[in-house]
């Protein structure tokens, strides 16, 4: 890991690819409702970020 690891933007390609081999996996898309209705992976979740600010 180098100093500006945290610079680079996470990899979609690979997350999605851990998500399809663990298995019980849920894929959460936390983009408003419209921003998911404009496109999204299929199989994934819509959970808006302001309702888990609800779930405590």
């Amino acid at each position: 890991m180098g100093f500006f690891d945290f610079l680079r933007q996470p990899d979609v390609n690979q997350g999605v690819k851990e998500y399809k081999n663990t298995t019980g996996a849920v894929l959460l898309d936390v983009r408003t409702p419209e921003e998911y209705s404009e496109g999204h992976i299929p199989e994934s979740k819509n959970v808006p970020l302001q309702a888990l600010d609800n779930v405590r």
